[in-house]
């Protein structure tokens, strides 16, 4: 359940984060977009799952790993910064190519 979560939530804030970046031509206001939505979503479904579960609440102990949607969010914002690098160097080579 939990990776489904994760590649979901990437996949949506990929396209959200390009389509940002694209429409304001701002790496950095598309890398903050995706580093919200990514907060958001992880972090209220980490919430929600660890809220639903009656073993956590008996016994405290998760064996069921919720914490990784929360320790998923650094590394998929490096990726989503990485993704958002390599876009803005394919949209500049593209708007040069125009010039030619």
């Amino acid at each position: 359940m939990n990776n489904v979560i994760i590649v979901c939530t990437f996949l949506l804030t990929a396209y959200v984060s390009i389509r940002v970046m694209k429409s304001t031509r701002d790496q950095w206001l598309g890398m903050a977009a995706a580093l919200g939505l990514n907060s958001v979503i992880l972090g209220m479904s980490a919430w929600l799952l660890l809220r639903t579960d009656e073993q956590v609440r008996l016994f405290g102990i998760d064996h069921a790993n919720r914490y990784t949607l929360i320790i998923a969010l650094p590394v998929m914002t490096w990726v989503h910064f990485l993704m958002l690098s390599y876009a803005r160097k394919r949209m500049g080579r593209h708007k040069n190519e125009g010039r030619a």
